[in-house]
């Protein structure tokens, strides 16, 4: 009943016009976006104009426009003021002087007719003047939109109030217009959580006369507010606002009318026009081309940092590809005589954009768009010895073996990339928004040689200095306000979100940063410059979006430092026998010094024995003959002991291992793998040498790694002295003496059962490897057994592995000064198989009391490490 109550009311007050008449209203429509707050940079448009409308019949009547005005707006809200778009407004003059038709009965408006020189921008901005006249859940602009009505009367001025509002993201056949969301999936969770990221009202308020004919409209008017919202922030949201008001006077008028469209919103050119650029196309072919050249023209190089807006000069309907080179069989050929190219690509990464009509009458467009042009000049020189014919497929693998192979090239492989976040007006007449600007321009050249000469199994790869320029980086983003028409262009005005500071004030934030830091790398001598610079509004509050408005900056340059200059780098990989004649043996250079001092030494006591002493020469000589013989008895005598050790002992050959490895191998053998990277500089080099040794008599292979210009090493030895012995050791230091540990395993038997032994030796360790006291310490607090054993090795612990039965397991730990016993009972049952888990918790308790005991143990050695080293 209450429903019937208000249609009722509803009908009583919809605006009537007496045929005849002419009805004249002043009308003044605004549609601003930016963030709601006053202080910041927003963007729009203002119309004003009379609105005239006429019933010719008792459901036909006509709208015309007189002394339209036109404004446009960037700047910071509401301290600066709308600029007259003059240009733009003589040029729509003539269209928007053209009276339209339109049907009309009980608040309700249908078709509408204008003639063909009506262009449907225009008519858009045009039905927007019908708002006035809709009836509760009929169609309108954005589609067929539930409305809430509050009707009050005043009693004083004989007038009634009618308060209209719509929730127009809940609307039927919705007018709006997505592109780019085909892929795209709506978070259900996200909407939970907070509000929806884009939402939409509208309310009109009617304030109206009573006549003898009927309800005259005498003021109208119309706010509609979009609001987007990309974080969860209060009063965080980007909004579009709209508004116009209507009074009313009366004036004749007369015309004719043709028929065109309804009222509901017509997309337009606006589809085909992006927000960021506006452009006047008068010939859309000789356009294309004049983008495609210049983005060849300008990027042949170097790509230009602003190409992926021209880029999007495109209509996108059109894809800028660069003919790609056929190389096909000339490759070869090509490589050999040298090539020089170029390589240019652009790419829309992104195109997301919702477009939606407001009480305006022009479309707001909430759009994110990405694109990037990517480039390189690559200049490629080979030499191949013997030259390799151009048919490759008659190339046989010994042909190659027996190739030289040079290549040298450069290239300059560039990018630019552009993002853009924009909300606001968007036609091809007029486009007013706020946007988010991020841009990424990168330049990093190349210079390098490669050889293979493979007969000799050498491969090395050069990199040469290259002109690089100012920034190799630079990164920007900026929050912007623009407005521009298609008749004024260079008028465009652009203003930034955030606001300068105020002259004498003193924020507690500041306003800008700038600063500088740089770097300069120790071996390359070649310095890295951060340049970062940053202006925002966090000074107006906390809000985390004032942070981001404004202008963010920051390049990264590389220049040659201070110092030597840097001439390449170098890597080089030598197999075979020529691999030792690469390395810089530092350490054979220092011996045969020494070894030339003491010689010297040697001949200076001889001559001053021989001033002395006439028989000085022949008693020197005796004295070197004893000497050399009781050098070799001693080492005859070592030898001996070590092979008659070996022989009685089960170990020995481990430990024998033990003191070989002390020796380098590349004093033995020569290399057969040689890795070096380096650095040339104008002083000196600096770099590692990686070398590998195989030894096979011994069945021995070492690895030494070492710096070029310094005197540690770091070595890796490891020997297979039979099937059922390996041995591994890592030294490191100066000779790699000055800390080493080895690892030995070995299997075999003791008193006849199998039996396996793991060892770990070393000669000196940093303090915080020598973790085996603590181990011991929480073995005993576990409850193993632990005996004292006064025989055991300083610096080694080993573990034996005995299978006594088929049902049991020892494992006998010797550590220094202590043996560890730990018996275990294997679950295997009569027939040989393992039981199930369930089983071996159930029916074997041994082997739940082990793993409690290891678990206590892991926990205590945890805690022990932890209380004695940090």
């Amino acid at each position: 009943m209450r429903a019937v109550v208000l249609a009722l009311t509803v009908a009583l007050v919809v605006p009537e016009f007496a045929a005849g008449k002419t009805y004249v209203y002043k009308y003044e429509g605004l549609l601003l976006g930016g963030l709601p707050q006053e202080g910041l940079g927003k963007a729009g448009v203002k119309v004003s104009s009379k609105v005239l409308i006429r019933a010719e019949a008792s459901t036909t009547f006509l709208l015309k426009l007189q002394d339209p005005q036109l404004f446009e707006y960037a700047g910071i809200w509401p301290r600066d003021s709308f600029s007259p778009a003059a240009k733009l407004l003589a040029a729509l003059n003539a269209q928007l002087q053209i009276p339209i038709k339109f049907e009309y009965a009980n608040g309700v408006v249908g078709k509408i007719y204008a003639p063909a020189g009506v262009s449907a921008t225009v008519l858009n901005f045009l039905n927007m003047k019908y708002s006035l006249l809709l009836k509760s859940h009929s169609a309108g602009t954005h589609g067929v939109c539930k409305a809430h009505y509050m009707i009050s009367e005043d009693a004083k001025t004989n007038q009634i109030v009618v308060r209209k509002s719509k929730d127009l993201t809940n609307c039927h056949e919705r007018v709006i217009k997505d592109i780019g969301l085909a892929y795209a999936e709506k978070c259900a969770e996200c909407q939970q959580v907070r509000s929806k990221s884009l939402t939409g009202t509208a309310t009109h308020t009617y304030i109206m006369k009573p006549s003898d004919a009927g309800a005259v409209v005498a003021e109208a008017t119309v706010e509609e507010l979009h609001q987007f919202s990309l974080f969860n922030t209060i009063t965080g949201a980007a909004q579009m606002k709209a508004k116009y008001d209507v009074f009313t006077a009366i004036a004749p008028i007369g015309g004719d009318y043709a028929a065109r469209g309804s009222l509901m919103y017509e997309f337009a050119t606006e589809i085909l026009q992006t927000p960021i650029q506006l452009l006047k196309i008068n010939n859309a072919e000789a356009q294309i081309v004049e983008v495609l050249n210049h983005l060849a023209t300008n990027n042949m190089d170097v790509v230009h940092e602003d190409a992926p807006l021209k880029f999007l000069q495109l209509t996108l309907k059109t894809t800028a590809k660069p003919r790609a080179r056929e190389l096909m069989k000339e490759a070869v050929k090509a490589l050999q005589d040298g090539i020089a190219f170029q390589f240019a690509k652009p790419l829309l990464a992104a195109e997301i954009r919702r477009i939606i009509p407001t009480a305006v009458g022009v479309p707001m467009e909430l759009g994110f768009y990405t694109a990037a042009v990517a480039a390189a000049a690559v200049n490629v020189k080979a030499d191949i010895t013997p030259r390799l014919p151009e048919q490759l497929e008659t190339v046989t693998l010994d042909q190659l073996k027996k190739t030289d192979f040079q290549v040298k090239a450069e290239a300059r492989p560039s990018a630019a990339i552009h993002t853009f976040a924009v909300i606001g007006v968007n036609t091809a007449l007029i486009q007013a928004a706020v946007m988010a600007k991020g841009k990424v321009h990168t330049a990093v050249p190349g210079k390098m040689a490669v050889r293979a000469d493979l007969p000799k199994g050498n491969f090395k790869v050069e990199v040469l200095p290259a002109a690089t320029p100012d920034h190799v980086a630079a990164v920007s983003f900026e929050t912007l306000a623009v407005a521009r028409n298609i008749e004024d262009l260079p008028a465009e005005r652009v203003a930034s979100l955030a606001p300068a500071v105020a002259s004498g004030a003193e924020p507690w934030i500041p306003a800008s940063i700038q600063k500088t830091m740089c770097v300069t790398c120790p071996y390359f001598h070649v310095k890295g410059c951060v340049e970062v610079a940053s202006r925002h509004a966090g000074f107006m509050g906390y809000n985390p979006l004032y942070y981001l408005v404004g202008q963010h900056k920051a390049r990264i340059s590389v220049a040659r430092g201070d110092g030597p200059a840097l001439e390449r780098l170098e890597f080089e990989v030598h197999v075979g026998a020529n691999a030792a004649e690469k390395l810089t043996r530092q350490n054979v250079v220092e011996s045969e010094i020494q070894e030339e001092n003491i010689i010297l030494m040697k001949l200076r006591e001889i001559l001053e024995a021989g001033l002395k002493n006439k028989n000085s020469s022949s008693s020197s000589s005796s004295s070197s003959r004893s000497s050399r013989s009781s050098r070799l008895s001693r080492l005859s005598q070592s030898s001996s002991i070590s092979s008659s050790r070996s022989g009685n002992d089960t170990y020995g050959p481990f430990q024998k291992f033990h003191k070989d490895q002390v020796k380098l191998l590349e004093d033995a053998v020569p290399a057969v793998l040689a890795v070096i990277a380096r650095v040339v500089r104008s002083d000196r080099n600096v770099g590692y040498q990686l070398a590998a040794y195989l030894d096979k008599p011994t069945s021995r292979a070492q690895l030494v790694f070492f710096p070029i210009a310094e005197k540690w090493k770091v070595c890796a030895d490891a020997v297979l002295p039979s099937q059922h012995k390996v041995s591994a050791k890592l030294g490191w230091g100066a000779d790699c003496q000055d800390y080493s540990a080895t690892v030995k395993a070995e299997a075999g038997v003791i008193e006849s059962n199998p039996a396996a032994r793991f060892e770990v030796a070393w000669d000196k360790l940093p303090s915080l490897l020598t973790l085996y006291l603590p181990l011991l310490k929480a073995a005993r607090l576990a409850g193993f057994s632990l005996d004292k054993a006064e025989n055991n090795k300083d610096k080694e612990v080993a573990f034996i592995v005995a299978l006594p039965t088929q049902k049991s397991v020892n494992i006998i730990v010797r550590a220094p000064k202590t043996n560890v016993a730990v018996p275990v009972a294997v679950p295997i049952e009569k027939d040989g198989r393992i039981p199930r888990n369930r089983n071996v918790t159930r029916n074997h308790k041994p082997i739940k009391k082990i793993f409690r005991r290891g678990m206590l143990l892991l926990n205590v050695l945890d805690w022990d490490i932890k209380s004695q080293y940090y």
